[in-house]
């Protein structure tokens, strides 16, 4: 075999070789814009009936530009959009490749309901779900003159 047809059977081959290597080259050095985002912590506790400011942690949140997407969903009632729905889904801010920042949305429960939270990072990928409590502020006792004491 000649070298000019041993050069044309394994151009294909380099080229691909290339362009894989000019395509991975612009990924970050540890690899995290390959993986989807991983969602660790919601950071605190989740209040209803009135929106409140978390921060999630995890990694992998800054992949590409803008801001992400956080689901909440009830495991069972429908607690939000007015009690019309088990889900709703609010914009959080992306401070940087760990730490995302955003208000819960407005949900309608009475003491505890679990949710799922999972977040959508700018590139449109989804992190894991993890569980985590709503909770309904309550009124724990009234004192002797008719003060109340509240609590989460």
């Amino acid at each position: 075999m000649s070298t000019r047809n041993r050069f044309r059977r394994l151009l294909p081959a380099l080229l691909l070789a290339m362009l894989v290597t000019m395509t991975l080259s612009g990924c970050s050095d540890d690899g995290s814009s390959l993986y989807p985002p991983t969602l660790s912590s919601l950071g605190g506790p989740v209040v209803v009936n009135t929106p409140t400011a978390f921060t999630a942690t995890g990694t992998g949140f800054a992949q590409g530009s803008g801001s992400a997407s956080v689901r909440f969903r009830a495991t069972s009632g429908t607690p939000f959009a007015g009690g019309t729905s088990d889900e709703a889904t609010v914009t959080a801010m992306v401070i940087d490749n760990t730490t995302i920042r955003g208000m819960t949305p407005v949900a309608l429960i009475s003491g505890l309901a679990n949710i799922e939270v999972s977040v959508t990072n700018p590139a449109g990928r989804s992190s894991n779900t993890i569980s985590e409590q709503m909770t309904a502020p309550m009124i724990w006792g009234l004192g002797l003159w008719g003060g109340a004491n509240y609590g989460p």
